[in-house]
């Protein structure tokens, strides 16, 4: 693949992200402020090889993760706003994590909302397999 077609593919992913991100952050500020747990932990917050390369394509710089602490304190990029990143600059394993309120939000949104937040984010998936050469 040349370094246009991953730069291709990689705002390809990025548009994706910013199409998936409203229906997130609607029913995550509609359900976080009201959890006493934290779901946004360190865990969750590390770039893998795979965010790299995604971001490197977009010519990101990758933001500065704090390596101390353990891995169930609040995320290095959680502001008391939440997340200080825009989503399609996270780590992926952030947006994979639904509890269970913030899944059930989502599913009491209109079925037409739902459903096209679903194929929006099978999209990103797909997309962000093809940029990572993962076939299918």
């Amino acid at each position: 693949m040349s370094p246009e077609d991953i730069r291709k593919i990689a705002d390809e992913l990025k548009g994706l992200f910013e199409a998936v991100s409203p229906f997130f952050e609607k029913h995550a500020s509609a359900v976080c402020p009201l959890c006493e747990k934290v779901c946004c932990i360190k865990k969750h917050g590390r770039y893998n090889e795979e965010d790299i390369v995604f971001l490197t394509a977009l010519e990101v710089d990758i933001p500065s993760f704090k390596q101390e602490g353990e891995d169930t304190e609040p995320c290095t990029f959680l502001t008391d706003k939440g997340c200080s990143l825009q989503r399609w600059i996270r780590p992926f394993q952030c947006i994979w994590y639904f509890c269970e309120p913030l899944h059930a939000s989502m599913l009491e949104d209109s079925s037409r909302t739902y459903r096209e937040f679903i194929g929006n984010f099978q999209k990103l998936v797909k997309t962000r397999r093809r940029l990572l050469g993962i076939e299918d």
